[in-house]
């Protein structure tokens, strides 16, 4: 199974991704690439689950946007949205559709951080973990260390 992963910023939600692109290794991936501004590319670089990283230049358009997600349009690679941003929304349907994408928890997070009303959210790694239920794997029980 080859795996593209979306995740554009911010630095510590990149970081917290880490460790779901080496439960993607350790499950059997023949490859997992990271789509990410470049910026971050770096952070990905280092992931040892991340066998490439695609990074976006500064200011680049929608046509940069549509020009990489050609290349995974053939339907080999399997799209997981981790960030659920206009951006990534784009490449996942320009590729066909994302088979998982992160929830966001909008109404929640608002909640909490507007009207100050008490919210059980999961943490970004839990969030990231439930990316693994739409495509029949194992959720793992990540942790910041891998």
């Amino acid at each position: 199974m080859k795996y593209l992963v979306i995740r554009f910023s911010s630095l510590g939600d990149c970081i917290l991704l880490c460790p779901l692109l080496e439960h993607l290794k350790q499950r059997g991936a023949v490859e997992v690439v990271v789509l990410t501004k470049r910026a971050y590319a770096d952070v990905f670089a280092c992931a040892t689950g991340a066998t490439r990283v695609v990074a976006l230049d500064h200011g680049a358009g929608p046509g940069a946007l549509w020009r990489i997600a050609d290349e995974f349009r053939r339907g080999d690679y399997t799209i997981l949205d981790a960030h659920a941003s206009a951006r990534s929304r784009l490449v996942g349907w320009r590729t066909g559709g994302a088979s998982a994408q992160i929830e966001k928890h909008t109404r929640e997070r608002l909640g909490l951080i507007v009207l100050k009303r008490p919210a059980r959210l999961p943490t970004m790694l839990q969030r990231y973990a439930r990316l693994c239920e739409p495509l029949g794997l194992p959720v793992p029980v990540l942790s910041p260390g891998g």
